[in-house]
C-alpha cells in the first residue's frame, strides 16, 4: 500500500506538471499571434482549433493506468523457506529436549513443544484471555508471524544483484529499499493465517495490520519483517502440572532459558542468572510468574489454546 500510494502521488505530479506546459505552451502560443489572418476576421472566428473537452481525448485516467500496471506484474508464488520456529513433537525432537525438572513424564515434554508454538522472542507476548473475553489480536499475530515459514525472496533476486520489479514482490523490495526500510523476510498473508488457525482455531477472524517490526501489505498478500531479533534466546516451558479435562488440558509452566539436554537450563533475574536443577528449582522460581494455559483438543495430541492465564507471585 505504501507503494501504491507513492506511485499514485508520482503520477499526480507527473499530469500536474504536464497540464502546466500545456497552459505556458499555450499562452506563448497566444502571445506570439496576437492578431488574427484577415480570413478569421472576416469570418469572426478564431483559426485555431478548438479545444478538445475533458474526457475526450480517450487517454486512462492516472488511477486506471496504476491498476494496469499492477495487473501486468508477475504474481507468480514463491517458495516457502523451511520454518525453523515451528515445534514438532515428535519422538525424535522429544529425545534432544532439556531435562524437565519438575514433571519428568513423556507429557510433560509433549506439551513444551506445543506451548513454545505460543512464545515469541524472549518469551511469551500473549495477553490473558478466555472464553468470555477476546483474544488480543496484535500479539497473536506477532506470535503467528513468528512461528510461519518465509517466502524464499532469493527468486527476486537477478544475476547483478538487482531485483526483478517485474514482479510484484521485487516492486516491493525495491521500493521499501529505496525507502531505507528493506524487509528482512517475506509472509504470505494465507500462511500467517494458516498458522494464526493453528494456534487459535477457525473460528477467530484475523484482522490483519501492522505489528511493528512486521508490516501488512493488502495489494501484495504479504507481510514483511523489518530488521532482527538478535540473539540467540532460547525460551524454553518447564511444566510445573498437566489436568487433563472433558475437552482437553490445563497446563502450568514457568518460563527459563535452555537450549538442548546438554547446555544448562537457567533463570535469569536482575542481577544473575542462576542455574536450574531439581533441587533449587522451587526456590530459584519463587518469585517467577506461573502462565496457565487452557488447551482444547481438536484431535489426537493435537491442540488449540483456548485460554491464558498469569499468575504472578
Amino acid at each position: 500500500m505504501r507503494f501504491f500510494r507513492l506511485l499514485l502521488s508520482l503520477l499526480l505530479m507527473l499530469a500536474l506538471l504536464a497540464g502546466c506546459a500545456s497552459s505556458d505552451a499555450a499562452e506563448d502560443a497566444s502571445t506570439a499571434s496576437p492578431t488574427s489572418t484577415p480570413a478569421a476576421s472576416a469570418s469572426g472566428t478564431s483559426s485555431s482549433p478548438a479545444p478538445e473537452a475533458a474526457g475526450e481525448t480517450g487517454e486512462a485516467s492516472i488511477l486506471e493506468r496504476l491498476e494496469a500496471v499492477y495487473a501486468d506484474l508477475d504474481r507468480s508464488e514463491l517458495p516457502r523457506t523451511e520454518s525453523y520456529l515451528w515445534y514438532e513433537a515428535d519422538e525424535a525432537t522429544l529425545a534432544e529436549l532439556p531435562q524437565q525438572l519438575v514433571l519428568d513424564t513423556p507429557e510433560a515434554y509433549q506439551f513444551a513443544q506445543i506451548i513454545r508454538n505460543y512464545l515469541y522472542f524472549g518469551g511469551n507476548i500473549l495477553e490473558d484471555f478466555d472464553a468470555s473475553t477476546f483474544l488480543y489480536q496484535p500479539a497473536a499475530i506477532q506470535t503467528a508471524l513468528y512461528h510461519t515459514a518465509p517466502l524464499n525472496t532469493s527468486a527476486l533476486i537477478e544475476e547483478d544483484g538487482s531485483y526483478n520489479t517485474d514482479h510484484i514482490l521485487g516492486l516491493l523490495c525495491y521500493r521499501e529499499q529505496a525507502e531505507g526500510r528493506m524487509p528482512s523476510e517475506i509472509f504470505s498473508v494465507e500462511d500467517v493465517h494458516a498458522t494464526f488457525a493453528a494456534l487459535f482455531g477457525e473460528e477467530i477472524e484475523v484482522y490483519d495490520m501492522d505489528h511493528a517490526p512486521y508490516y501488512y501489505y493488502q495489494t501484495e498478500g504479504i507481510y514483511s519483517r523489518v530488521g532482527d531479533f538478535g540473539g540467540p534466546w532460547w525460551v524454553y516451558p518447564m511444566i510445573l502440572s498437566i489436568e487433563e479435562t472433558d475437552t482437553g488440558a490445563v497446563v502450568e509452566m514457568i518460563e527459563v532459558n535452555a537450549l538442548d539436554k546438554d547446555t544448562p537450563t537457567q533463570i535469569s533475574t536482575e542481577e544473575e542468572s542462576i542455574d536450574l536443577s531439581a533441587d533449587n528449582f522451587a526456590e530459584a522460581t519463587a518469585h517467577a510468574p506461573v502462565l496457565r494455559y487452557t488447551f482444547q483438543s481438536t484431535g489426537e495430541d493435537s491442540y488449540i489454546l483456548v485460554g491464558l492465564e498469569t499468575i504472578e507471585r
